[in-house]
C-alpha cells in the first residue's frame, strides 16, 4: 500500500503485479497523474466513506513512470514506479 509517506520513493514492479495507492481526501479532489504508460491507474470505488481514495496501480510494460498525487497544500507527492 503506497500513501503520502511514500513521497520520493522509487518502487519497483514487474510487469503484471499490482500495487495500490491509497490517499486522503475528499471525493472531488484532483487525481493523481501518470508520467507514462508503463502503469496503469485504475480508481477503486470507495463504497465506507473513509475519507480515503484509493487506486489499483497496475505495472503493463517495462519502463518508468513517476506517479504524481496533487495535495491540498503543498507540492504533490512524487513517486517513482519502475516496472521491469
Amino acid at each position: 500500500m503506497l500513501t503520502e509517506a511514500d513521497d520520493g520513493a522509487l518502487v519497483t514492479l514487474a510487469v503484471g503485479q499490482t500495487a495500490a495507492l491509497r490517499v486522503t481526501g475528499p471525493e472531488g479532489a484532483p487525481e493523481p497523474e501518470v508520467s507514462s504508460d508503463a502503469v496503469l491507474l485504475i480508481r477503486l470505488l470507495n463504497v465506507t466513506g473513509s475519507g480515503a481514495r484509493e487506486w489499483e496501480i497496475r505495472a503493463v510494460r517495462p519502463g518508468e513512470s513517476r506517479l504524481s498525487v496533487p495535495r491540498a497544500e503543498g507540492a504533490p507527492v512524487v513517486i517513482t514506479l519502475q516496472v521491469r
